[in-house]
């Protein structure tokens, strides 16, 4: 089975951190999404893997108004949640690029533990094979 350099071979269970960003989906940095470029720099940084959410509704420091995505309302700056679960080393990575980039929002970091995580081999030349196959029988 050959193994495809774009996806990620990262493969742990157990003890793990979550990191949210909470932001806003009008703020930009250098031109793009700053959601885009969190992710972007996440990725360069060889964490796991990452998620944006986006929000129906929600408020915070920098706004007291309810931002709202209903049918034929323009609203703006809709709430988004950047999320990543790894290990605390690797996620404390990204934290000097958050500090340069984020203007306002709201980042947390909390404990989780790991089920299983990494790609389990089910056919196809598309799927890569773990190394560990120990680690994904949680699930």
């Amino acid at each position: 089975m050959k193994k495809r350099k774009d996806v990620c071979t990262v493969n742990f269970k157990g003890k793990a951190k979550r990191l949210r960003i909470y932001i806003g989906d009008e703020v930009y940095h250098k031109e793009k999404p700053l959601y885009r470029a969190i992710l972007e720099e996440a990725r360069k940084l060889n964490i796991a893997g990452g998620t944006v959410f986006k929000g129906l509704e929600g408020y915070g420091a920098h706004t007291r108004l309810i931002r709202a995505n209903r049918l034929f309302e323009l609203s703006s700056d809709l709430p988004l949640v950047v999320e990543f679960v790894e290990q605390e080393d690797k996620l404390r990575e990204i934290g000097d690029f958050l500090r340069r980039t984020l203007t306002k929002g709201l980042v947390t970091i909390e404990d989780v533990e790991v089920l299983g995580y990494g790609v389990r081999q089910t056919g196809g030349d598309d799927r890569v094979a773990p190394d560990d196959k120990k680690n994904n029988d949680a699930l």
